[in-house]
């Protein structure tokens, strides 16, 4: 069987408190094989490079967290241009846009997209979306935009069905993580259902979005074998199936 690719997780988190190589060996036991780890900032991106040089199926996504802004200038997109430089990326992001009650202001948040899409495109990198509350926004502010060159990811995918076309055409994937297990979740269900499979990517976003025997507690690495079990189940497919029309997802997408 093809290995369980996480294409979104925050293994700093586990870094910083220095449970991160035990969390990863438990994982591996149960068929992941690669994890792309994203920085929300300076700091996070550092802990992450850190990580990832001891051990070699982590893989660097790295951004500016539209939550987490509390100004923009030249300044802040040379210091991920130079990260990008110095370290061996694969993926631009998390990015994106943030509705929910306490995000920064909506320009501050989208002058930070646009500038960051634009070096995406420099670097030659996809993109990892983040659209909490904001996929519609996001999707208008992308067909103004136009389609992304190199592909991109919508992490915890949460727009429409309807939606799912049009964010396609503009080269986007689909990410589904724990929460998509979950039986409340209906949008997650008509979306696994509708997503056609060559746009379908799977995540933990580790700490966050565990699955649905875990509700409620930290999601650690290995519960995307839970996520990936339910995925598969939904669309009728054996595990094997599904990994390995992940992996085939993955490796178009990634540099």
């Amino acid at each position: 069987m093809a290995p369980l690719i996480d294409i979104h997780c925050h293994l700093d988190v586990f870094e910083a408190r220095g449970e991160l190589d035990a969390l990863l060996e438990t994982a591996r036991t149960q068929g992941i094989g690669t994890f792309v780890t994203s920085g929300t900032d300076p700091r996070a991106w550092n802990l992450n490079a850190t990580a990832a040089r001891r051990h070699r199926d982590l893989k660097l996504s790295v951004g500016w967290h539209p939550l987490y802004l509390t100004s923009w200038n030249t300044g802040m997109l040379e210091e991920l241009h130079s990260f990008c430089r110095q370290n061996e990326v694969v993926l631009l992001g998390e990015i994106g846009l943030d509705r929910s009650k306490h995000s920064p202001p909506r320009e501050l948040q989208e002058y930070s997209l646009l500038d960051q899409l634009d070096l995406a495109e420099a670097l030659a990198l996809p993109v990892l979306f983040h659209g909490r509350n904001a996929f519609g926004p996001l999707l208008e502010l992308l067909e103004q935009r136009g389609p992304l060159r190199h592909g991109g990811v919508l992490h915890a995918y949460s727009g429409s069905p309807e939606q799912l076309p049009r964010f396609a055409a503009l080269g986007c994937r689909f990410s589904f993580s724990g929460s998509s297990t979950w039986p409340t979740n209906l949008r997650a269900q008509a979306n696994l259902a509708a997503v056609p499979l060559d746009r379908l990517l799977l995540e933990t976003d580790a700490p966050d979005m565990p699955p649905a025997s875990r509700k409620g507690l930290e999601c650690r690495p290995e519960d995307l074998r839970e996520t990936a079990l339910r995925v598969a189940e939904h669309r009728g497919l054996s595990l094997s199936e599904l990994t390995a029309q992940v992996q085939r997802n993955v490796e178009a997408l990634l540099p």
